[in-house]
């Protein structure tokens, strides 16, 4: 599976290229602190994860350990550099 962290543009944008390759969307988990987007993230078939990114538990919750990839597309470039040294 790919984790995909946030869904705003960058991360429907990466989402929706997976897609029109053929990912299946339960492929797919997203993470994001905001209900509201990981709603839309579900009604369109992805798996999501609620929570803060920057956070071991919630990036194991995600799976990202046996992650093929995982996408990093925060809205923060700070937000991005903390998330990326977690997940390594």
């Amino acid at each position: 599976h790919t984790v995909v962290i946030g869904y705003g543009t960058k991360g429907k944008t990466a989402i929706a290229a997976m897609l029109s390759d053929d990912t299946p969307p339960g492929d797919i988990v997203v993470v994001d602190t905001d209900r509201g987007a990981l709603d839309r993230a579900a009604s369109a078939g992805l798996v999501t994860v609620q929570g803060d990114a920057t956070k071991s538990d919630v990036l194991r919750l995600a799976g990202a350990q046996h992650a093929a990839s995982i996408i990093v597309a925060a809205s923060r470039d700070d937000t991005a550099a903390l998330v990326t040294r977690t997940a390594r």
